[in-house]
């Protein structure tokens, strides 16, 4: 066990008092790494009472066009990572169906062109 001396343990009277950080990290991506690194040449840096708050973005706004052939052209703001367009026959269901058509980058937005569909679907998009 290393010796690190009575004035770097926690309940010394000569301690170095604890520093409080607070960080806000928006993810990029579906997943991301959170890594922490600390270097002293004198002494141990502690880590402790890390906590992480997880939210989910909101999604950008959805907008339903035709193009010239009569498809439907769903265009939203980019980038949006992750988001997925999904569809479904009802609203309320529990259902929804990812599409897997991959959208399209067209200047600042992401579009999915779709062929009419035969019948009554609404669309939304969502997280994985």
């Amino acid at each position: 066990m290393k010796n690190y001396g009575s004035n770097n343990l926690p309940n010394s009277t000569n301690a170095i008092p604890y520093r409080n950080f607070t960080v806000t990290v928006t993810a990029t991506n579906a997943t991301e790494t959170l890594s922490f690194h600390g270097f002293d040449a004198t002494i141990s840096i502690l880590l402790d009472n890390v906590s992480l708050t997880l939210a989910a973005p909101s999604p950008p706004r959805l907008s339903l066009g035709l193009s010239p052939a009569n498809k439907l052209v769903f265009t939203w703001t980019s980038p949006a990572n992750g988001f997925r367009l999904q569809a479904s026959a009802f609203l309320a269901a529990s259902n929804w169906v990812t599409l897997t058509n991959t959208p399209v980058t067209a200047g600042s937005s992401n579009q999915i062109v779709l062929p009419p569909p035969a019948e009554t679907l609404f669309y939304r998009l969502a997280l994985p």
